[in-house]
């Protein structure tokens, strides 16, 4: 290989309509970091405990109640994204990568918007198994998509955009969660979180096409 082919191999430039394919597709990736971060605030939230009549002092008799109840919202999440990551394993080649994310993108929309404007803990429970079915798909569709569609020599360095964009949404959870406890309107205090999760999967529903 001749030193200029070798140059040439090792091109890493990438274009402007590869960068912003890539950070399109990081909208899935923050959908997934800022879904699965933020029941973690809800738990801190006193209003979602009052509106749902639960106790979070451990010397109440509905304590035990409480608890059964924060561990099936984490399990049903937890349960949704596997059934998720089997249907992406499927999908992805039946119905193409783009067509996938017409499918996740719409789940997340709902899961956020059924978790968010929840009147009993059955449809909260509901849409957070639902959250958990679209990030399921999204976790295991994003870097695939974004590996396909990066240049070779750069594929590294885009694709771990969506490792960055994941923490991100980790992050930005958590400050939601945490500016949010201060209001004194107890249901903004923990619908808003809940329902913000409908913005990143409408962004990239929107952008998809």
């Amino acid at each position: 290989m001749t030193a200029h082919n070798g140059a040439k191999a090792l091109d890493t430039r990438i274009s402007p309509y590869n960068l912003a394919l890539v950070l399109a597709l990081c909208l899935g990736s923050l959908t997934y970091g800022y879904t699965f971060s933020i029941t973690s605030t809800t738990l801190g939230q006193p209003g979602w405990y009052s509106y749902f009549h639960l106790s979070s002092d451990s010397t109440d008799p509905g304590y035990t109640s409480t608890k059964r109840i924060e561990g099936a919202m984490n399990g049903l999440f937890c349960a949704g994204g596997f059934f998720g990551c089997i249907f992406v394993a499927w999908s992805c080649n039946a119905l193409g990568r783009k067509r996938t994310l017409y499918v996740a993108s719409p789940l997340a929309i709902l899961g956020g918007a059924i978790q968010g404007g929840a009147v009993n803990i059955a449809m909260f429970l509901v849409g957070r198994f639902i959250g958990g079915l679209a990030v399921g798909i999204l976790v295991v569709l994003i870097p695939i998509f974004q590996a396909e569609t990066a240049p070779p020599a750069a594929r590294g360095f885009l694709v771990s955009q969506h490792g960055v964009v994941l923490v991100v949404g980790y992050s930005l959870a958590a400050w939601t969660g945490f500016a949010c406890f201060f209001s004194k309107n107890l249901n903004f205090q923990w619908r808003y979180p809940l329902a913000q999760q409908c913005l990143w999967p409408l962004g990239l529903l929107v952008l998809t096409p």
